[in-house]
């Protein structure tokens, strides 16, 4: 008899250490975010008369200041409450999206539809669903657009004589520097690595352009 007890009792610890390192691994892989080749991050300000969603429980929506890692999201909207979720399909410069958050008055809404990044602005549209309300969403926001790796400076200079030069140093990048000017006729570019110097040759407006790992970055040159 006893024997069988201590079999029953081993046979059940190992069940509840399995169950809890069965846990430990789903929980583990639903924190790990998918890198995703689009950013939304931006305040989106509602264009349905004012309102980010149409109708909803609570103090209306008017905004939403979105944040993006990966393809995880969380926002925070005009009244404050939080709302987390994710990206979905990413087709070009449209993905789809879902965020789950509540309102003032309590009910729990579903936020989905899609963004459209263009440049610096993204557009929102989709759909409000909470219990016995759905309602359209719609708004835009400014977005950033991703940073260049390599920069310049100055970022501006003034040659008033023809013959004046201005040096240009470069940062960033991969450490190996190509430097180019806009006009050739206006003035030439010397030097290599992350030091270069423009000479003017005559009046006009020009640019010099420094890349690096396919990144570029730009200074103007104001000749007058």
């Amino acid at each position: 008899m006893k024997t069988k007890i201590g079999f029953l009792a081993l046979a059940a610890t190992l069940s509840t250490a399995i169950v809890l390192l069965t846990g430990c691994e789903i929980d583990s892989s639903e924190s790990v975010s998918r890198n995703v080749n689009i950013d939304v991050t931006g305040y989106y300000s509602g264009s349905l008369s004012g309102r980010l969603v149409q109708n909803n429980s609570g103090a209306p929506i008017t905004g939403l200041d979105l944040r993006q890692n990966g393809d995880r999201l969380e926002a925070y909207d005009n009244n404050g409450m939080v709302f987390r979720g994710t990206i979905g399909q990413v087709n070009g410069n449209r993905a789809s999206f879902t965020l789950e958050g509540r309102t003032t008055a309590g009910g729990s809404g579903v936020l989905s539809g899609n963004i459209t990044v263009s440049g610096t602005s993204a557009t929102m549209s989709g759909t409000w669903f909470e219990e016995s309300v759905s309602a359209r969403v719609a708004g835009n926001a400014t977005v950033q657009e991703p940073q260049s790796d390599v920069s310049i400076s100055p970022t501006s200079a003034t040659l008033s004589s023809d013959g004046d030069t201005q040096t240009f140093t470069a940062s960033g990048g991969d450490g190996s520097y190509t430097w180019s000017v806009g006009n050739t006729s206006l003035g030439s570019v010397s030097g290599s690595g992350s030091s270069a110097t423009y000479t003017r040759t005559t009046s006009g407006s020009n640019t010099i352009t420094v890349t690096s790992d396919g990144d570029s970055a730009s200074a103007s040159i104001s000749q007058p």
